[in-house]
This record gives structure tokens, C-alpha cells and sequence, in this order.
């Protein structure tokens, strides 16, 4: 069976937007207490509730493009903490370093600690 070059694209750009995604829920399990309250609402209800655009806007009683602005900003502010601080792939190092000694179970579990995740 022959996939097209047009499919593969879309699932290639799939994948990058799930990465993506990953990336920027972990980096907010580090860093999400930098960000405003009004800010975590709106991430949160984006990523983790997955609400749209227009939900967001009618519960928090603010424009689309607003809340589109917040996301964008969040988004931005997470990488930025990110470049600056460098928590993340500090993490990253030790686990990699960890990798080779412990089992995936107990890295799974080192990584719930650290980012968070239930």
C-alpha cells in the first residue's frame, strides 16, 4: 500500500504538533507557577480540558484572538524560562544518565515526580 506524499506530510505535521504539545505540558509542569493565575486558567483549560477557543472566551468573557494571545504568550514564556533556566534538559541529562542504571519502570516514575504528572 502506497501512502501519498500529501498524507504523510499531514501525519509527519501531526506528530511535530504532538511533540510539541508534550513539550510544552512538561515545560509547564516546571514552570507553570510563573505565570499568572489568569494565565494557568486559560492554559490549563486549552491543554488539559481541551476547551476551544470560543469556550475559553465565553467562560473567562474575553475574545477568542484574547485567549489566543495568552496561549501564544504562554507558550512563549515557557520557552523562554526554558532557554534561561535550563531545568528541563538538566532533568533530561540525569535521567538519560540514570537510563543506563534503572529500569523503565522506575524512570517512569522519577519522571511523574519531577513533571508532575498523575
Amino acid at each position: 500500500m502506497y501512502i501519498t506524499s500529501v498524507k504523510l506530510k499531514c501525519f509527519t505535521e501531526s506528530v511535530m504538533n504532538l511533540e510539541k504539545n508534550n513539550l510544552i505540558c512538561e515545560l509547564f509542569g516546571i514552570y507553570g507557577n510563573l505565570l499568572t493565575d489568569h494565565q494557568k486558567i486559560i492554559f490549563e483549560n486549552y491543554y488539559f480540558k481541551n476547551f476551544s477557543l470560543a469556550e475559553i472566551a465565553e467562560n473567562e468573557k474575553i475574545s477568542r484572538q484574547a485567549v489566543k494571545d495568552v496561549i501564544d504568550k504562554c507558550e512563549n514564556y515557557l520557552f523562554s524560562f526554558e532557554e534561561k533556566l535550563q531545568i528541563k534538559s538538566k532533568n533530561d541529562k540525569i535521567l538519560s544518565d540514570l537510563g543506563e542504571k534503572l529500569s523503565e519502570v522506575e524512570i517512569e516514575k522519577i519522571k511523574e515526580i519531577i513533571y508532575k504528572r498523575k
